[in-house]
């Protein structure tokens, strides 16, 4: 499997200016524990321009999670706010940049849970 999490970084660099981000400044840097490893991610945001490096630096949200988990995000297989909300990822600052952020990870893969696939108050027959 290709490493989707260096895809999705190797590719945020390149677009260089993302519209959907245009009246947000700050920083955030993702925290990827692999074994006893943290890689570091930094996206500086400015207007909607992007950079991205490996610095460990101060950042206005810090994302932490496990790379393997990251992974899932960032290839669409896993919804950023839904791994937050179950506690995948842990978030520590400008928790609102996780909402502006998730604009940037690619539509999720799987089809939406339709009315019949549900369980939840379904009627017994």
């Amino acid at each position: 499997m290709a490493d989707a999490t260096a895809e999705f970084f190797d590719r945020l660099q390149e677009r260089g200016r993302e519209p959907m981000l245009g009246r947000t400044t700050a920083t955030v840097r993702v925290d990827l524990a692999d074994g006893s490893r943290t890689e570091h991610w930094l996206v500086a945001i400015k207007r909607g321009d992007i950079a991205v490096s490996h610095e460990n630096k101060p950042a206005d949200c810090v994302i932490s999670a496990d790379r393997e988990r990251f992974d899932d995000i960032a290839s669409g297989r896993l919804n950023a706010m839904a791994a937050a909300l179950r506690g995948v990822l842990a978030i520590e600052g400008d928790a609102s940049l996780l909402v502006r952020f998730q604009r940037l990870f690619p539509a999720p893969t799987a089809p939406p849970m339709g009315a019949a696939d549900r369980i939840v108050g379904k009627r017994r027959g």
